[in-house]
C-alpha cells in the first residue's frame, strides 16, 4: 500500500514535471544540445536554452525516462563533468555556466541507496 502510494505521488510529480519543461529547442545560438545514454542502451536528446538551469535537464529524465532526478548522475562522455542533484549549484547554475558545449553528451547513471553508482 504504501508503495503504491509514493509510486502515486511520482506519477503525479512527473506529469507535473512534463507539463513544465521547456519548449524542446532545435537550433540556434542560445541553445545547447544534450544527448543522454543509458546503461541499458536506450537514448535521448533535447535542446534547452543556454540560459535553463541544469535542473531542468535533469527534471527531463525524470519525467521522460522516469528514473527519479535525486538518484540520477550525469557524466560527461569523456568523464570530465559529472552533476547530480543533491549538488546545491544546479538550481541556479545554466546550461551555459556550468560550461556545457554546444552538443553535450551524458551517460545516465543512478545512484542507489549507500551513495555508489549504478551504471
Amino acid at each position: 500500500m504504501k508503495e503504491a502510494a509514493r509510486q502515486a505521488e511520482i506519477d503525479v510529480r512527473r506529469q507535473e514535471l512534463l507539463d513544465s519543461l521547456p519548449e524542446d529547442m532545435k537550433a540556434g545560438d542560445n541553445v545547447k544540445m544534450i544527448a543522454l545514454r543509458f546503461a541499458d542502451g536506450r537514448t535521448g536528446q533535447r535542446g534547452f536554452a543556454s540560459d535553463q538551469p541544469l535542473s531542468a535537464v535533469f527534471n527531463f529524465v525524470d519525467a521522460v525516462f522516469e528514473i527519479e532526478r535525486e538518484k540520477v548522475i550525469l557524466t560527461t562522455l569523456n568523464g570530465k563533468q559529472s552533476f547530480s542533484w543533491n549538488e546545491k549549484v544546479i538550481e541556479n547554475t545554466t546550461l551555459e555556466d556550468a560550461g556545457l558545449k554546444k552538443m553535450t553528451a551524458f551517460r545516465v547513471s543512478e545512484s542507489i541507496e549507500d551513495g555508489t553508482q549504478k551504471n
